[in-house]
């Protein structure tokens, strides 16, 4: 028996599928497609974005997709490929993008290159490139409770003095928080849409009228 044992036998007799065989022989672009099609919608829109701009920069308007971006990026070395990259970033600085922005965009170069790195289209990963912040979005969730009930008081008090600008304020602070509106659904109200205690509202990504109750 030879010092490599039997198992090295069967190993070698073994025979892929013919998915596997399409697996191990897929080109670069297809396991670029396999790997996008695993992220999140979200985040191979955002992906799909960054590769294309970085595209554009690099090779043109034309030229510009996901697959050429890999392929400019695997025929161009690892000193090429890192001057470029840095050239990108240099350029997005120039066009005064947010921070967050731009450490997104080139997180999808860099993450490219790590799927060709694990891939083994390549030896080499990018350096020197700002992360995505993990830090806390802004808070979006709004005023407190009580903020606004002190508001609509004060609110109310100054209404019944007869200050018509009041009035207003209020009728817009009931309206944004009490049914929800948006801005944008809030400012396109007019006279006629306030029906028997009703507003009628077109809201987002819809083409017919909502009734909204707006209490006394």
């Amino acid at each position: 028996m030879s010092a490599a044992g039997p198992d090295a036998a069967v190993v070698t007799s073994l025979t892929l599928t013919p998915a596997a065989q399409l697996a191990a022989a897929a080109a670069p672009a297809d396991l670029m497609a396999t790997w996008l099609a695993t992220k999140a919608p979200g985040t191979r829109r955002l992906y799909d974005h960054s590769l294309t701009a970085f595209g554009r920069w690099a090779l043109g308007e034309l030229a510009a997709t996901p697959a050429t971006t890999l392929a400019a990026l695997l025929t161009s070395g690892h000193a090429q490929a890192q001057r470029l990259v840095l050239g990108w970033h240099a350029d997005l600085l120039a066009r005064n993008l947010a921070p967050r922005t731009i450490a997104r965009m080139l997180s999808a170069v860099r993450s490219l290159v790590s799927m060709a790195r694990v891939a083994g289209l390549v030896q080499w990963h990018l350096e020197g490139l700002p992360r995505a912040s993990n830090e806390p979005r802004h808070d979006r969730s709004g005023p407190k409770r009580h903020h606004v009930a002190a508001l609509v008081e004060h609110l109310e008090d100054l209404a019944k003095t007869g200050d018509r600008a009041a009035l207003r304020d209020l009728a817009i602070v009931r309206l944004l928080h009490g049914a929800g509106l948006r801005r944008a659904e809030l400012c396109s109200l007019d006279v006629e849409h306030v029906v028997a205690g009703a507003v009628m509202v077109r809201r987002k990504g819809s083409r017919e009228l909502t009734s909204l109750s707006i209490g006394p």
